[in-house]
């Protein structure tokens, strides 16, 4: 039943997503074709403010910071250790994660970074992951990765733990997409939760010290 009504949902969402896109189609609607020229000329904005959010169940802040899709892993770094400098004095008896995203829409109250997370408990490190993307973010792998990351928030939402939340997204990816669904999720989950699965930076140096030659 959970299933049923979270797939009825989805649905009805794509169904109102393409009536509002066939009313914009329409050869009927007028349109100011300079200020249609405008808007297409117009830079869109990138990147967010920092902010910062306090996890009610442990009491942890998270600060939630942007880097370019394709920043270095020189860049993030930089990034989240000036926001760090900036704010440790506020946290220092405080239980601080900075995370960083390349995008805003991505921010979940679940998905604690994509491109980095640095864990600090009362100023001290506990563990700091980067991982630095090559490629950009194309607009249809968001489309999917985003409707992805909300099946599985929802089933969360409804008492489902992490893994079991992806086993039940499945199903209902397949019913959306029965001809690449796999490949979809394969993707996501790479771009999603990657760097839970990146190893820390202390790992990544005691590994370079050991091989140095694989370098």
């Amino acid at each position: 039943m959970k299933k049923l009504l979270l797939f009825l949902c989805l649905g009805v969402l794509i169904v109102s997503c393409g009536d509002e896109e066939s009313k914009e189609t329409s050869p009927e609607r007028k349109v100011d074709k300079q200020v249609e020229k405008t808007n297409e000329e117009a830079p869109k904005k990138q990147g967010f403010e920092p902010r910062i959010i306090k996890n009610q169940e442990t009491g942890e802040y998270i600060i939630q910071v942007y880097v370019p899709e394709t920043a270095t892993h020189d860049e993030i770094y930089k990034t989240i250790m000036d926001i760090q400098l900036k704010k440790r004095k506020n946290f220092l008896n405080d239980n601080i994660i900075i995370v960083a995203y390349s995008d805003e829409d991505f921010i979940n109250k679940r998905l604690i970074g994509t491109h980095a997370q640095w864990k600090m408990e009362k100023g001290a490190t506990k563990y700091m992951k980067i991982l630095q993307r090559t490629e950009q973010l194309t607009p249809e792998n968001k489309k999917d990765f985003l409707e992805y990351l909300q099946i599985i928030e929802a089933l969360q939402d409804s008492g489902d733990d992490l893994k079991k939340a992806k086993k039940e997204a499945e199903p209902l990816m397949k019913a959306k997409h029965p001809e690449n669904y796999k490949d979809i999720i394969q993707k996501a989950e790479k771009y999603l939760y990657g760097i839970e699965n990146e190893k820390t930076e202390e790992e990544k140096l005691m590994e370079s010290a050991e091989n140095p030659k694989s370098q």
